[in-house]
């Protein structure tokens, strides 16, 4: 009697036992499937998000070009020079221009060995370019092809920005340059509406900047025209 007895109560316990393993699998599973997964994915949510804003972005400033700074666009480092032919009519001589220097206010001045200094803006809005020892808005960033905006000097002209991207190919003594911006200045004083507009057009191409600069004065017969002979960096 006594070993059926042993054996009759052994047996609940072998079956708690068993139940107790599985339920605790059973649990395990559980959590594994279910309360862990919801436990992570807040956290890893806002990761991929922080992922994803600290992604460096490269601004694309003119479309077309692969760079992505001003200076690797339009060659405004100091030390770099460049030297220009200049002509007018069928007089023609040369000019030099060696980027002097940079401030934080955004300007970089270059020497020129005939009238005078010229001066560039840079800003995250755009560049701007000396015209009579004036500097106004002439490129906006991002560049796009086609958009013109207007602007007035110190002497209440109204000039207006037009640029353009140019055809083919450019060829100077310097090499041959294409997918270039083609950049217009027309101005008109409203209170001479007859007079003719002064038209200056600048070629800028990719890694030099100004590469062609072409002048039209209602003073003068023909144009000033600036090529571009040699750029070289000290």
């Amino acid at each position: 009697m006594t070993t059926d007895i042993n054996a009759t109560s052994n047996r609940p316990r072998a079956a708690r036992s068993v139940f107790s393993k599985l339920s605790a699998l059973r649990l395990i599973v559980l959590l594994t499937t279910t309360g862990c997964q919801s436990a992570q994915a807040p956290d890893e949510a806002p990761k991929r998000a922080e992922a994803v804003a600290e992604a460096p972005t490269q601004l694309t400033l003119v479309e077309g070009w692969g760079c992505h700074t001003v200076d690797s666009c339009f060659g405004l480092k100091v030390g770099r020079s460049r030297t220009f032919e200049r002509r007018v009519g069928k007089s023609v001589g040369q000019e030099s221009w060696t980027f002097v220097e940079a401030t934080q206010e955004g300007l970089v001045s270059t020497y020129a060995q005939e009238g005078g200094p010229e001066l560039y803006r840079v800003d995250p809005t755009g560049l701007s370019l000396s015209y009579g020892g004036e500097l106004l808005p002439a490129v906006r960033f991002p560049v796009r092809f086609g958009v013109a905006f207007s602007v007035h000097n110190a002497k209440g002209s109204r000039v207006t920005m037009h640029v353009e991207r140019s055809e083919g190919v450019l060829e100077t003594p310097a090499g041959n340059f294409e997918g270039c911006i083609l950049h217009k200045a027309r101005f008109s004083n409203p209170e001479q509406p007859e007079a003719q507009e002064m038209v200056v057009e600048t070629t800028l191409c990719e890694g030099v900047g100004e590469v062609q600069k072409r002048i039209k004065l209602p003073s003068l017969p023909n144009p000033i025209e600036f090529t571009l002979l040699a750029k070289e960096q000290v």
